[in-house]
């Protein structure tokens, strides 16, 4: 029977083969570090990867914006989209949605250029600026009189074009480090983001190619003099998350490191004791 096969015919093309409207719907799976490496090869590919459109598609992908949004900005900036692209990829510019964005303070940011993976630390404040008061748990675990802080918002984002992957369980929490070296868990949940998905005791949230979810820790603060939240974010110095990558085992820590000089400058008091946030007021430039 060996005698009797075909040969094989091989079906493979040359990417400088393929014609521009195929080569343009390729190009649109690929990030922007790529697209911009592929310009530098050649004429065709130069022209091709700068594709105006392109990079506009991109921009709406990775930062989650309308394209009136994004229109007002290139005219009123008179820049292409591919340099409104290196902006905000250098700024670090978090994705925008109804909890994200900016409208909402950065208190701390990184990313993890190995893992495509970039988190940001932001708050949405409660109406009076005061913390919830209750019993938590002491350094002993036992029951104290405290404050709960839950204004914090966590937001991760998987800002790779498609070639990582990433899951978090929600049931896991958050870990948070505290400026006096106490390490606490806390509870942690959805605010706004990717699709969840709850079999048994995990609750699933997969991280596609720029999903991003947005994470709101319950953080038990021990205390008496703890009464509004910029006392609290002075306590805390790190909030960071564990996620899994689906194509293996392994695990990433992802986490923010709060400014502590932008915390004040958020807030401020009124006459009468109470207590505005004032986002506003100042830009960390974070």
């Amino acid at each position: 029977w060996l005698t009797n096969r075909k040969p094989m015919v091989s079906s493979s093309i040359a990417l400088d083969d393929l014609p521009d409207d195929i080569a343009l719907r390729i190009l649109h799976y690929l990030d922007g570090v790529t697209l911009a490496r592929l310009q530098q090869t050649s004429r065709r590919w130069d022209a091709q990867a700068g594709d105006e459109d392109l990079w506009r598609s991109l921009i709406q992908r990775r930062w989650k914006v309308h394209g009136q949004t994004t229109r007002v900005v290139i005219r009123a900036s008179n820049v292409t989209w591919k340099s409104l692209f290196q902006q905000w990829s250098h700024s670090q510019r978090m994705p925008t949605s109804r909890c994200t964005g900016q409208r909402f303070p950065v208190l701390g940011r990184s990313y993890l250029s190995s893992c495509q993976l970039a988190a940001w630390l932001t708050v949405s404040p409660a109406e009076d600026c005061r913390l919830l008061r209750t019993q938590v748990l002491g350094a002993n675990e036992e029951p104290v009189h405290g404050a709960v802080f839950r204004s914090l918002r966590l937001v991760v984002q998987n800002v790779s074009a498609g070639n990582h992957r990433w899951q978090l369980d929600l049931r896991d929490g958050v870990s948070v480090s505290l400026r006096s070296g106490r390490k606490l868990a806390a509870n942690a949940y959805l605010a706004e983001g990717a699709g969840v998905s709850c079999a048994g005791s995990s609750c699933i949230v997969t991280l596609d190619a720029y999903d991003f979810v947005v994470l709101r820790p319950v953080i038990p603060l021990e205390g008496q003099a703890l009464e509004v939240e910029p006392d609290a974010l002075e306590l805390i110095e790190e909030v960071f998350v564990v996620l899994k990558k689906t194509s293996s085992d392994a695990k990433i820590c992802i986490g923010c490191t709060i400014v502590e000089e932008t915390i004040w400058e958020l807030y401020e008091q009124m006459p009468g004791g109470m207590w505005v946030f004032c986002p506003d007021k100042s830009r960390s430039g974070l």
